[in-house]
C-alpha cells in the first residue's frame, strides 16, 4: 500500500446503488432531457450537465468514499518499565528463595538485551514506590515505604509526552499501599492514566497470590453516627473493625475529630499517656487537622479489639462531647502495622452538624431498677442525662434539701 489509499463504504448495498444509478441515468435521458428541447442549445447543455453533475455527485456521497494518508513514522519508540522497589517486594515467596524484587530484576535482565537489540526501540527504566524515578540499572534491593502506581505510571508519561510510546511493562506484586485515601485507589488511576494516554500497561505478577490476598489486613467496614447533634452532649459513633490474618493479635481503634474546639477541655490538660498518641504508621495517615481525642467523663474515644481467626468483624462503639457549633468530620481509625500492605481502608468518614442548644440533666440516684430505663433518655439528640449513683438514700434526700 502506497502513502495514499482511497476506500468505500457504501451506504447501500451494491446492487441497489447499480440499480439507483441506473434509473437516475433513465430519468435524465428519458424524461429530464425532452423537457430541454425549447430552450437555446447552449442553455440546454448547461442545465443538463449540471443535473448530471448532481446525480453524479449523489452517487458518489451514498458510496462515502474517504482518502487515507499514511506516513512512515522515524521516530524511535520508547519502551518503559516501571520496577516496584515498596517493601512488600522485599518478602521472599519467588522461586529458589528469592525475594520478589530479585525475581523481577533477574527476569528483566534476562530479556533487556532481547529488548534493546530491536529496532527503533529504546528502553527506559524507572524504580518505583510513592514516586517513579529514572535509573540506569535495578537494584535487588526493596526499602521503599509506598506503592503509587497511578501516580508513577503518570510520570512516567509525562517525561516522554509527545513521544511515541508501544507500551509500559509493569512488574508489581500488586499490593498497593498509598499514604491516604486522598491518593484514591491506585489501580483504579493507572487504569484512567493509560486509558487516557492511550498506551497498553502490561502487568508483570511477582510473589505469591495468597500472601497479598490473604495477608494482614485491618479496615473500618461502615460508621454509624447521628447527624446532628448538640453542644455538650455525648455524641455514640459506631463502627465495623474486620481484622483479616490477625489471629490473636490486638488492634486498636481510636477517634478522631478535624477540628481542636470540639475536644474536651480535658484534651489539652495534664500529659499524654500511651493510649493517647498513635503510632508512627497511624501518624502517617493523619491529614489535615485530624486530631485524636482523649478520654473525657463519659465518653470512650479509644478502644482495643482482638482478632480471633482469618477474619474477624468486630462491632465498635466510641464516643466524644461534642463543644461548639459547627460541622465537623469524624473519623474511626484502626491503628495500621508494619506488616499491613493496604492502609486506605483503615480509616473511614463522616460528617457531623453539632448545634446550640439541647438540655443537659444532672440525674442522681440510688441503685433502683427504674434508673436504667431514665437514662434512656440519652437516646434522644437533644438531651444530655448525667447519671451519678448515690449508694445512701439519706445522703442524696440531704444533698437535695440543701441545693433548696
Amino acid at each position: 500500500m502506497g502513502p495514499y489509499s482511497l476506500t468505500f463504504a457504501p451506504v447501500l448495498p451494491w446492487w441497489v446503488w447499480l440499480a439507483l444509478a441506473a434509473g437516475l441515468a433513465v430519468l435524465l435521458l428519458r424524461v429530464y432531457r425532452p423537457r430541454l428541447r425549447e430552450l437555446p442549445r447552449g442553455t440546454q447543455r448547461l442545465v443538463f450537465g449540471l443535473r448530471a453533475v448532481a446525480a453524479v455527485v449523489l452517487l458518489l456521497l451514498l458510496l462515502r468514499p474517504s482518502i487515507e494518508v499514511s506516513e512512515p513514522d522515524d521516530r524511535t519508540a520508547q519502551l518503559i518499565v516501571l520496577a516496584d522497589n515498596s517493601r512488600s517486594m522485599s518478602v521472599t515467596d519467588a522461586l529458589n528463595g528469592e525475594t520478589r524484587r530479585a525475581a523481577a530484576v533477574s527476569s528483566f535482565e534476562a530479556v533487556r538485551e532481547i529488548v534493546e537489540d530491536a529496532e527503533l526501540v529504546e528502553t527506559t527504566v524507572y524504580d518505583f514506590g510513592e514516586a517513579a524515578a529514572k535509573v540506569e540499572e535495578l537494584d535487588p534491593r526493596a526499602d521503599g515505604d509506598w506503592t503509587n502506581v497511578g501516580a508513577a505510571l503518570e510520570t512516567a508519561l509525562n517525561d516522554h509526552k509527545g513521544e511515541r510510546i508501544v507500551g509500559v511493562v509493569l512488574m508489581t506484586d500488586g499490593a498497593v499501599r498509598v499514604r491516604s485515601p486522598e491518593d484514591g485507589d491506585a489501580i483504579l488511576a493507572a487504569q484512567a492514566v493509560a486509558e487516557q494516554a492511550g498506551v497498553p500497561v502490561t502487568p508483570v505478577g511477582f510473589g505469591s497470590v495468597t500472601l497479598a490476598a490473604e495477608g494482614i489486613d485491618l479496615a473500618v467496614d461502615d460508621l454509624t453516627v447521628e447527624p446532628v447533634t448538640f453542644e455538650k452532649k455525648t455524641t455514640r459513633v459506631r463502627a465495623n473493625v474486620r481484622l483479616q490474618g490477625f489471629d490473636g493479635r490486638e488492634a486498636i481503634v481510636r477517634l478522631l475529630l478535624d477540628d481542636g474546639k470540639v475536644r474536651p477541655p480535658e484534651a489539652d490538660v495534664g500529659e499524654l499517656n500511651e493510649d493517647d498518641v498513635p503510632s508512627a504508621a497511624a501518624q502517617e495517615i493523619l491529614v489535615g487537622d485530624m486530631k485524636p481525642l482523649r478520654a473525657a467523663a463519659g465518653t470512650r474515644p479509644l478502644a482495643r479489639v482482638r482478632g480471633r481467626g482469618d477474619t474477624t468483624t468486630i462491632p465498635v462503639d466510641l464516643s466524644f462531647r461534642a463543644g461548639e457549633p459547627g460541622e465537623y468530620r469524624v473519623r474511626v481509625l484502626v491503628e495500621p502495622v508494619d506488616e499491613e500492605l493496604r492502609i486506605t481502608n483503615n480509616i473511614r468518614d463522616a460528617l457531623v452538624q453539632v448545634q446550640r442548644g439541647g438540655l443537659r440533666v444532672l440525674y442522681l440516684d440510688s441503685a433502683r431498677w427504674e434508673q436504667k430505663f431514665v437514662r434512656m433518655v440519652n437516646a434522644s439528640s437533644q438531651i444530655q442525662l448525667d447519671y451519678v449513683f448515690l449508694p445512701d438514700r439519706e445522703a442524696m434526700a440531704e444533698l437535695l434539701r440543701r441545693a433548696d
